[in-house]
Parts: C-alpha cells; sequence; structure tokens
C-alpha cells in the first residue's frame, strides 16, 4: 500500500490529502506537522476568496479554479451537516468588495469569505489522514536519487514512497534538506518569508457584507455572526527588523502592540456607522504571521527536478487560502497519476522554473 508523507499542516497539506483521499482511499498519508494543524497563516489569515482578481497574470487559472472547488467545498461540508443549524458551513458567505471611498471592486458573484482555520481542520478531518506532530530533519533518498523517508527530530523515519513538501513561508528548510547533487542545479531560495502582518479580530462587529481595502493598506472582511477581521502590515515589526528572520517555532510569532492600535483605531472609524445593538464590538483575538514567498511569480506547484517522488508547493503569497484547494488538487492528482487537468496550462507552476 503507497504512503505519502506531507511535511505542513496548513491549507496547502490539508488540501493535498482530502483530494488523495477522494482520487486513492488505500493510500496511507501522514501529515507531519511541528506544532499544530493551522498553526500559521492558514489559521490567522483572513479567507477572502476573489474569482477575477489575479486575471492579468498567470496565476489567474488556478484562482478560477480553485474558487470553484471553495463553492464544492462550502456544498458538501453544508450536505454533511458539518455544523448543525449553521447558516455558513466553514464560514463561507458570497460578499462583495469596496475600496476606502465606497466604490466597487467586486461582487458576490466573484468574491467570497470563509473561515480558513475551520476550512483547514474540515479538509484534514475528510481526508483521515494521520497527523504526527514532530519536527522534521531531514530526508533520506536511496541511490538512484528518490526520497524514501522523512526523519523526525525524535530521531525516527517514516519510510514513504513520495513527499509532499507544504512547508509555506518555512519553504527555504527545503533547500537544507536536498542531496548536493540535487541542489547545485537548483535556483533554491533561501528567504520564503516576506514581510508580517498583523489581524486583529472583532466580535459584535456589525458591517455590510463586503469586504472594505483601504488607501492606506489595511484591509476590512466582515465575517457571519457579526464577526469582523481587520489585517495590515505589522509596522512595528518591521522597525524592529523582525521581519528579517523568522522564528523556527510559528506560535512564538506575535503581534506588536503598535500594530494592534493602528488596526483598532481604523477599524473604529468603520464600525461607527455600523448597527451597534448587540453590544459594543471588542477585540476577541490578535494574530501575526509571514506571507510565503519562493521563486516569484506564480506559485511553485510540482515534482522536484531531480527528485521525481518530491513534490512542492511554495509561494503562494497573499492568496494562498484562494488558491489552497486547487493546489491540494494538483499535489494529489500528480503524486496519483504523474498528470493534472486542474488547469489548462500548469507549466507556470511547474518548479522546472528553479533550474539553473
Amino acid at each position: 500500500m503507497p504512503t505519502t508523507v506531507i511535511v505542513g499542516g496548513g491549507i496547502m497539506g490539508c488540501a493535498t490529502a482530502y483530494y488523495l483521499r477522494k482520487l486513492a482511499a488505500e493510500r496511507t498519508v501522514i501529515i507531519v506537522e511541528q506544532c499544530a494543524i493551522a498553526c500559521h497563516s492558514s489559521g490567522k489569515a483572513g479567507g477572502f476568496l476573489a474569482k477575477k482578481w489575479c486575471d492579468h497574470s498567470a496565476v489567474g487559472s488556478l484562482a478560477h479554479a480553485s474558487f470553484a472547488l471553495h463553492k464544492e467545498i462550502r456544498e458538501e461540508a453544508a450536505s454533511k451537516g458539518v455544523v448543525a443549524a449553521d447558516e455558513y458551513p466553514l464560514g463561507y458567505r458570497d460578499i462583495g468588495a469596496v475600496d476606502g471611498n465606497g466604490d466597487s471592486l467586486g461582487t458576490p458573484s466573484d468574491c467570497a469569505q470563509v473561515d480558513p482555520k475551520r476550512l483547514t481542520e474540515y479538509l484534514l478531518e475528510e481526508s483521515a489522514a494521520e497527523v504526527r506532530l514532530h519536527g522534521v530533519t531531514g530526508l533520506a533518498f536511496d541511490k538512484d536519487g528518490k526520497v524514501t523517508g522523512v526523519k523526525l527530530t525524535t530521531g525516527d523515519l517514516i519510510a514513504c514512497d513520495s513527499v509532499v513538501s507544504c512547508l509555506g513561508a518555512w519553504s527555504f528548510r527545503l533547500r537544507e534538506w536536498l542531496p548536493e547533487s540535487v541542489g547545485e542545479k537548483l535556483k533554491m531560495p533561501t528567504r520564503t518569508w516576506d514581510e508580517r502582518h498583523t489581524a486583529i479580530v472583532f466580535e459584535n462587529a456589525v458591517m455590510p457584507p463586503q469586504a472594505v481595502f483601504t488607501a492606506a493598506g489595511p484591509e476590512l472582511y466582515p465575517r457571519p455572526y457579526d464577526q469582523l477581521y481587520v489585517c495590515g502590515d505589522d509596522k512595528g515589526a518591521r522597525k524592529n527588523g523582525d521581519s528579517d528572520s523568522i522564528p523556527d517555532d510559528p506560535l512564538t510569532i506575535t503581534p506588536t502592540a503598535e500594530s494592534t492600535q493602528e488596526l483598532f483605531e481604523l477599524a473604529a472609524g468603520h464600525l461607527t456607522l455600523s448597527d451597534q445593538t448587540k453590544g459594543q464590538p471588542k477585540v476577541i483575538r490578535s494574530t501575526s504571521c509571514y506571507l510565503p514567498l519562493f521563486a516569484g511569480g506564480a506559485p511553485t506547484i510540482g515534482p522536484l527536478p531531480g527528485v521525481p517522488n518530491l513534490f512542492v508547493a511554495a509561494g503562494h503569497s497573499c492568496w494562498g487560502i484562494l488558491n489552497g484547494p486547487a493546489t491540494g488538487k494538483m499535489l494529489a492528482q500528480l503524486v496519483h497519476s504523474g498528470t493534472t487537468d486542474v488547469v489548462q496550462d500548469p507549466k507556470p507552476f511547474h518548479p522546472d522554473k528553479l533550474r539553473k
């Protein structure tokens, strides 16, 4: 029975496991995650989905495919009664989008909202994958250059037939795990994270069902059940130089007081126009995370050159939640059969672009 190990328990890893289950239920799938499922971006992102906003780039085809898959997943969750009497399974609902002046940027026909953490956890549950909470120190390879296992910080080795790297902002670690004979032929980035961003979540925050993108940069995403998600650059972290490096442990990444106060003041200006019949809005959560980068341009999705059974998903930047389902489905198909039909032309995403 084939075994696939997925390194990384965010939306990319859990979506890959979810679609592998649909393709081959007999396959053993193990997700290795060092701290917790959705402990970084996938548990802290806003979850805004835009079908057409990437049409000007190679990512457009992926976004269209993934937007449709989000709707499929939502309908599946609703049909299974994942949350009893929940009008918005997985926090999903169609919304509009406006700029800071109130001018339309999108309509409920091509924009939506989802709760990334609930979505990621649902994908994991439906995948029936085994989760092992351990760090990874490297990969094992045979004499022909194929990966044969994943080495854990415990000293154990998980033997497998294929590995999928879904490390997000920590994708630079893959470079450290490759044999020299492979790594010297590839342009593997040493920095795979961007500036740190902060988010705060309000409850009792009643706003129209439309995302707001302000000229100053912060963004507001009204969620179901009177919650409001507000995010922006962590300027305090930038001043402190905290974005120059990334901690080993995602759980140690916390927002600065300066950034949370700025977002609170911005949100308060919008909330004064809202219906406050349910009590004053209050902050129930504040978080911080790094945007994942990789090779520039479109995300990198597929088998790594030189190691045909080692697959990678990296560099999704701010559209990770949007493109998570399509990325996971692409990887699952590639692991299972070596081909994918998720997008018409997968070449812009293929890791061949890493060749020197």
